[in-house]
């Protein structure tokens, strides 16, 4: 019995474009198009899709909006869905806009191709996306280069993430932010992070809800050391070391600035170290 051809989803106003991508990938994926925002949602609502093909800017809405929206995992009060479904973006916008910087950070995206669009790239891309087994880190492999140390901070006060962000990036910590435990999920699929400052006290939901969903979600290899970052460290648990092996101390706010470094330091070098072994 042949194989079931893999469904491909584009959603584009252009319907010039549109026909030439479904002309373009046709052959080998089953296609299907949609010309605005409110059809693509229903399209995802209704059906299932190995891959989207999605222009940033649709009438009626975004589709990173849509993106956002679609969800099924649940941590706390937060949800996720299309967890799997990855996404090439299309787009005529700069490269500088926030939308389009936006795309970039979500997990679900897995390039982003700008107008006019070269067929033959979207097609080496369209193929390599549906042939990357997802949770793979494809997307940031350019960024993973031998000896950059890269921190997580997840954080519902922007302020702070921000400070962390300062003075990290001042120690050449590569470091991404954010603020709630979705987008921290998310970004463990895709980038292998050395170290997560995470906040035990999250909007919605608490620290070690977020350690155990991304234990079940994430392979073992994906998983980051954690320092954790708390106002009421002296109450946690003390078997959270023993239930998330990950979990490798407790930052007490307010904290010092220089001792929160060199812990930082000392669990990235310590990891850099068993891995030159």
């Amino acid at each position: 019995m042949a194989q079931e051809r893999k469904r491909i989803l584009i959603a584009d106003d252009n319907r010039n474009l549109r026909m030439i991508m479904c002309m373009t990938l046709s052959e080998t994926y089953q296609v299907k198009q949609v010309g605005d925002a409110t059809t693509l949602e229903k399209a995802l609502n209704e059906e299932e899709f190995d891959l989207l093909i999605a222009d940033l800017n649709l009438p009626k809405g975004s589709a990173t909006e849509i993106l956002r929206r679609s969800d099924t995992l649940q941590i706390g009060k937060h949800r996720i869905k299309g967890w799997s479904m990855p996404t090439l973006v299309v787009t005529g916008m700069d490269p500088d806009d926030e939308e389009v910087r936006a795309a970039h950070r979500m997990v679900s995206v897995f390039a982003v191709l700008h107008k006019p669009i070269d067929m033959a790239l979207l097609r080496h891309k369209v193929d390599e996306a549906l042939a990357t087994p997802w949770h793979m880190e494809a997307k940031d492999a350019c960024l993973n280069a031998a000896g950059t140390r890269k921190v997580l901070v997840v954080d519902d006060s922007l302020e702070f993430r921000q400070l962390i962000a300062s003075i990290l990036d001042g120690q050449g910590i590569e470091t991404r932010t954010c603020g709630n435990p979705i987008d921290a999920l998310r970004l463990c699929a895709v980038h292998r992070f050395d170290l997560m400052l995470l906040d035990f006290v999250l909007e919605g939901c608490m620290g070690d809800e977020v350690l155990l969903q991304m234990t079940k979600h994430l392979p073992v290899d994906m998983l980051p050391r954690v320092l954790i970052v708390s106002g009421f460290g002296d109450a946690l648990d003390p078997e959270l070391a023993r239930r998330f092996p990950n979990v490798k101390g407790i930052i007490c706010k307010p904290f010092d600035v220089d001792t929160m470094v060199e812990q930082v330091d000392s669990l990235i070098g310590a990891k850099q170290a068993a891995a030159a072994v």
